[in-house]
């Protein structure tokens, strides 16, 4: 029994001087602890900081660029009537931008074109314009604007222009300069007779001027009119008349994104 009771003695100065040695050997113990705790900390706190700084960007590089409603131009009685809207491009301290003379001169355009109209229609024609617009796209890098226009004399006549801007540079960008070559520009301009055909073959009622000889669809000049939709797909339209009959109205056609992507 003797034997048993001294062995504690033992055990007891074993388990202390292990104790000791574990709390002052180098790199452990509660002070080294706390200390990598708090390079941890500081290191997600520069991640988190990094990630705020990204996104603050991001959203200043989205609203950089903004279209602000303009003076309207309405004027009009019973026989000829305008309501003319003007969209303003402005940068982020409300400037506008130089190429917001290009819109501005294209909707003086319009103006002057219903005044000459209501001049010669005096007191027997009847004459009215109406044109709005719409952003059609407003991406990181890219703003798309769609303004539509449309006449009514004996008949209804719709029209579109379309602008695209480069947040980048301020700059409109025509198709040829969004798409970049002239491989580019081609297949696109073969996919939209693919889909003119298509279209012809499906439905019947459905006719594109395609017969170069009479002024028909033989290609893109990279000059069209063009916008971007709200995902980034390419969206080529043509006036009313230009590459079909009147009574088709206006036409669109989306690019498919295997074949130019999106632009953001």
């Amino acid at each position: 029994m003797k034997k048993k009771y001294l062995i504690l003695p033992y055990l007891s100065a074993a388990m202390l001087l292990f104790t000791g040695c574990a709390s002052s050997a180098p790199g452990t113990g509660t002070a080294s602890t706390s200390a990598a705790l708090e390079s941890s900390l500081s290191e997600q706190e520069t991640e988190d900081s990094k990630e705020s700084s990204s996104e603050s960007s991001s959203a200043e590089s989205e609203s950089g660029i903004r279209v602000e409603k303009g003076e309207t131009y309405q004027d009009g009685n019973e026989r000829v009537s305008a309501d003319i809207a003007r969209p303003v491009l402005v940068d982020k301290s409300g400037e506008e931008l130089p190429a917001n003379q290009e819109i501005s001169s294209y909707i003086d355009g319009l103006i002057a074109e219903y005044e000459e109209a209501r001049d010669e229609a005096g007191d027997k024609g009847h004459y009215s314009v109406s044109s709005a617009y719409e952003v059609t796209h407003d991406g990181t890098r890219y703003l798309s604007l769609r303004i539509i226009t449309t006449r009514i004399m004996a008949s209804g006549a719709e029209s579109f222009k379309t602008y695209t801007v480069d947040k980048q540079t301020g700059e409109l960008l025509t198709l040829s300069e969004l798409l970049g070559s002239e491989d580019a520009l081609k297949e696109v301009s073969d996919n939209i007779l693919s889909q003119m055909k298509e279209q012809m073959e499906a439905d019947k009622n459905v006719t594109y001027f395609l017969d170069p000889a009479t002024d028909g669809f033989s290609g893109l000049t990279g000059e069209e009119s063009f916008y971007l939709s709200e995902s980034g797909s390419l969206i080529v339209a043509f006036d009313e008349y230009s590459v079909a009959p009147g009574s088709m109205g206006a036409v669109e056609f989306t690019i498919p994104e295997s074949l130019v992507g999106t632009f953001d």
